[in-house]
């Protein structure tokens, strides 16, 4: 699967930048993309995955290909009008 479902928790910050003159700093707008849906939807199903006790912790491949079937199977629901 080649959709990501985009930016979750995108967010622009503020940075001070130091120059050669100690007594100005310069400002400027940064943007962070922050982690994709998938990632997130992800991280959540995982979460239930381990605390269900689905997977052994020595099965760490399995519990993450099973977290992100089901981010996969989450993005592909609402592309659909799910």
């Amino acid at each position: 699967m080649d959709k990501d479902g985009g930016p979750a928790f995108p967010s622009n910050y503020t940075a001070k930048i130091p120059t050669e003159d100690p007594e100005f700093t310069r400002t400027t707008t940064l943007w962070s993309p922050g982690m994709t849906l998938r990632q997130y939807y992800a991280g959540q199903a995982l979460s239930g995955i381990l605390a269900g006790r689905h997977v052994a912790m020595n099965e760490k491949d399995r519990g993450a290909r099973l977290a992100f079937d089901w981010a996969d199977a989450m993005i592909e629901l609402e592309e659909n009008g799910g």
